[in-house]
């Protein structure tokens, strides 16, 4: 090395502590990765992604070859910080440019690469895994040798390495990763999945309606009782019985066979429900109810006898109770020109 000027020996130094930063933030790169999200990246095609998580499969042979690279590195850098020391102050500046050397490397090639792949793992992972992945492959005699000694210390204290699986979730770290989720779930659709996961909570009492309670039509009861019932019920499908409730003969749906061919509908009646039982076309992205589409469309609470056209059908309301449709009558075909709305 006396042959060698001294801004190649400092250029060769300063190679060499990038690489040490490369060898240390690309660790905690990839041993901080989101191991769902890269599972999602890698079936979703991402060659980082999926060079990542096979090189993940044995943490034991990616570590060895990391730390391998790492100390190759920086004791190199060590000799080389040294050469240089003797070269500008003698054998007193050698503790100087220990204490510069370790100063630098913790600062520039350990803390700095570490905390921001720490804060951005996927920047550093997926690039790392292109370098380490024909690396292992080179260095596979050293990281096997290296790795036999490492996992036989560690079977002797019951510790396996051969097969690394990503840890299953539990209902409760399932549960605050959809809260912690924040605006990547919608709160509609984190409600839902939270309700999903208690459902194991959920007790026979809680989802049963009691016998006193239950909502349908009796076929002993009088006629005009019963058309009473059926235009003011809040349910679009009702049990039918004759004279008890444990005689039950079927179930009627709340769409009423009329002589013009429109439709008595309930208020509550979804809008999907009602696109596939009359084969019309109401838009699904807005309210989910018919009683919804005529409040949005009157923006107030309609009377009885008002007629209007909803996305081109005709609608008649028949009933009304407080600020709720009870039935409407909905004619299952387009018509080109608006109809005005009159009471």
């Amino acid at each position: 090395m006396a042959n060698l000027s001294l801004q190649f020996l400092f250029g060769t130094l300063g190679v060499l502590l990038m690489l040490s930063a490369f060898f240390s933030g690309s660790e905690t790169a990839l041993m901080t990765l989101n191991r769902y999200r890269l599972r999602h990246l890698s079936k979703a095609g991402h060659r980082g992604a999926q060079l990542a998580e096979k090189l993940l499969q044995r943490p034991d042979r990616l570590i060895g070859l990391i730390l391998l690279g790492n100390n190759f590195v920086n004791i190199a850098a060590s000799s080389l910080a040294t050469v240089i020391a003797l070269r500008l102050g003698g054998e007193g500046a050698i503790a100087v440019a220990a204490g510069l050397l370790t100063l630098v490397v913790l600062i520039f090639a350990e803390v700095l690469p570490k905390t921001l792949a720490a804060l951005r793992p996927e920047l550093l992972a997926f690039p790392a895994a292109w370098v380490y992945t024909p690396l292992q492959k080179v260095a596979y005699p050293v990281v096997w040798m290296i790795n036999i000694v490492a996992n036989g210390l560690l079977r002797v204290f019951g510790v396996r390495t051969d097969a690394a699986e990503m840890g299953h979730l539990s209902t409760e770290e399932l549960r605050t990763v959809v809260i912690e989720a924040g605006a990547m779930i919608p709160k509609r659709h984190q409600k839902m999945l939270l309700s999903v996961l208690d459902l194991q909570k959920v007790t026979v009492e809680d989802i049963m309606v009691p016998r006193a309670e239950i909502l349908g039509i009796d076929l002993a009861e009088d006629w005009d009782e019963i058309l009473t019932q059926l235009l003011e019920m809040q349910h679009t499908r009702l049990p039918v019985w004759e004279d008890d409730i444990d005689n039950v003969v079927g179930v009627i749906h709340l769409l009423f066979p009329e002589p013009d061919g429109t439709f008595l509908v309930n208020g509550t009646a979804t809008v999907r429900q009602l696109n596939r039982t009359l084969n019309t076309h109401f838009r699904t992205d807005g309210p989910k109810t018919l009683n919804g589409l005529v409040f949005e469309h009157m923006e107030s609470i309609p009377d009885t006898a008002t007629s209007m056209l909803i996305d081109g059908y005709p609608v008649e309301i028949i009933a009304v109770s407080g600020n709720q449709v009870k039935t409407a009558r909905v004619r299952p075909w387009r018509v080109q020109k608006p109809v005005e709305a009159e009471t």
